[in-house]
């Protein structure tokens, strides 16, 4: 009896710090210029059911860039081989990744959109690329480009959402540009030909949005679609409203014109109140650094309330270099898959300040602590998220792109072990 209330005793500890958000390191191992990284549900050759892979991005001012996918992560903590057992598959053909995005299977089964190019020399005219993993995995795939060159332009994220009412899934992006003496950004859409053998018709929509966006309801016309754009060049956050049926007719709102570098954008409850707001961060050095919360407003073109959830002091710049800022993307999750919490905690990116963060909701509205989780000594670009190992809990993956290293944490509480002796 003593025993099993000694190991009651900790459970209920462990249950506790979870409530809590605690989170534990499980292994430390190598990915060549780990940049981009995400967790997302593939099949492989050795798993044919969709399951959790994790795909990086590498890139360098001096070599080409490759996605790099890892089948099965958790067996590089659970494995004997530890972290041998990572041996990703890479695959060529890209000038510097970004952001890699789920292929919808009414278009190209088991495959990924790589955003690639950016504002380095001869990165800089990038591209959508459709990898699919043909043979049951991604060793043998090769990248078809989907969209035109068009010289100095890049690409940094996409999503799918069927513009011309046709009932195909098209390609909605973004791309920038960044010269000498100016910059610029487009939003356009790539109409579904039916089949990603090539290129696909472009579509221009409106000049300003350049990096990352999101598609969300906000005017409540469903006659339109609605997108809000972190534009990072003109460093604004805006909205834009097009037309189902014409999308040269629209119109946009700036929302905030004084907050910096705009980047993330996520759509989340941020305050539990059963309605979204905007998650956004800015990538800065020095007091314009942050990370935001934005209500929307029931009329758009009315008053969006902005919320501080982190300023400044908690992201200094160290990484050495031109052009360094900080934060990074930041994400709100639930550390527990089936959640019952109405507030997500916020991971969040450092990018240049080189640390990862763990944001915690606080009782008050828009209250966050944060604490840092890690230090890494290099570049922090992204973090990859998700339930790797099916027991409930999330993963967390924090790339080190200058030591060519990502670490696992995990928030599933540690199994109690009890000393008989």
């Amino acid at each position: 009896m003593r025993f099993l209330a000694i190991a009651l005793s900790l459970a209920l500890c462990a249950i506790s710090a979870v409530s809590a958000a605690s989170y534990r390191k499980l292994a430390t191992f190598p990915v060549k210029s780990a940049a981009f990284v995400q967790v997302q549900q593939l099949s492989t050759q050795a798993n044919r059911q969709a399951h959790p892979v994790l795909v990086t991005t590498a890139f360098g001012p001096f070599s080409g860039g490759q996605v790099n996918f890892i089948d099965n992560p958790k067996k590089i903590w659970t494995s004997a081989n530890g972290a041998g057992a990572a041996n990703p598959v890479s695959v060529d053909g890209f000038l510097w990744p970004n952001s890699v995005v789920p292929v919808p299977e009414s278009i190209s089964k088991n495959s990924v959109l790589v955003a690639d190019g950016f504002l380095v020399p001869f990165k800089s005219t990038g591209g959508l690329y459709l990898v699919e993993g043909t043979t049951g995995d991604f060793a043998s795939a090769s990248p078809v480009k989907l969209t035109t060159d068009k010289q100095g332009w890049f690409y940094h994220n996409a999503t799918f959402i069927d513009i011309n009412g046709d009932g195909k899934l098209d390609i909605l992006t973004a791309r920038a540009n960044k010269g000498i003496l100016s910059s610029g950004g487009e939003l356009l859409w790539l109409e579904n030909p039916g089949s990603v053998t090539s290129a696909w018709k472009e579509h221009v929509i409106v000049q300003g949005p350049d990096v990352m966006f999101q598609v969300h309801e906000m005017d409540g016309n469903p006659n339109t679609i609605d997108v809000i754009a972190s534009q990072f060049f003109s460093k604004k956050l805006s909205a834009y409203f097009f037309q189902k049926s014409d999308t040269s007719k629209g119109y946009y709102v700036d929302i905030d014109t004084k907050l910096g570098a705009a980047y993330t954008i996520e759509v989340q409850d941020l305050n539990g109140d059963g309605k979204a707001e905007f998650l956004v961060s800015t990538h800065e050095n020095g007091p314009l650094s942050a990370i935001y919360a934005y209500e929307i407003p029931a009329n758009v073109n009315g008053t969006w309330t902005r919320h501080t959830l982190a300023d400044a002091s908690s992201f200094k710049v160290i990484e050495k270099g031109p052009n360094q800022a900080a934060p990074g993307f930041a994400y709100a999750f639930f550390p527990k898959v089936a959640s019952s919490d109405k507030k997500p905690h916020i991971l969040v990116a450092g990018d240049g300040s080189q640390s990862a963060y763990l944001m915690t909701p606080g009782q008050k509205d828009f209250d966050y602590s944060i604490e840092t989780i890690i230090n890494v000594g290099g570049v922090i670009g992204s973090i990859g998220i998700g339930d790797v190992d099916g027991d409930g809990y999330v993963e967390f993956f924090v790339p080190n792109y200058d030591q060519g290293q990502v670490t696992a944490f995990t928030f599933s509480p540690a199994a109690a072990v009890i000393e008989l002796a």
